[in-house]
């Protein structure tokens, strides 16, 4: 479970760079969606704090 979070959520306190391709670089966000924000790579995520 927590491996599937880590490459699907956004919570706070996530240290950018973490995000990155293998652990490295910073997440780009290029566009949101609803709940959703994608990447410059076109993976979608769930903002988990869409709603604050």
């Amino acid at each position: 479970m927590t491996t599937t979070a880590q490459r699907h959520l956004l919570l706070n306190m996530t240290a950018n760079g973490s995000l990155g391709r293998d652990g490295e670089g910073l997440f780009v966000v290029r566009r949101g969606e609803g709940p959703y924000v994608h990447d410059e790579d076109g993976m979608r995520y769930i903002d988990g704090l869409s709603g604050l």
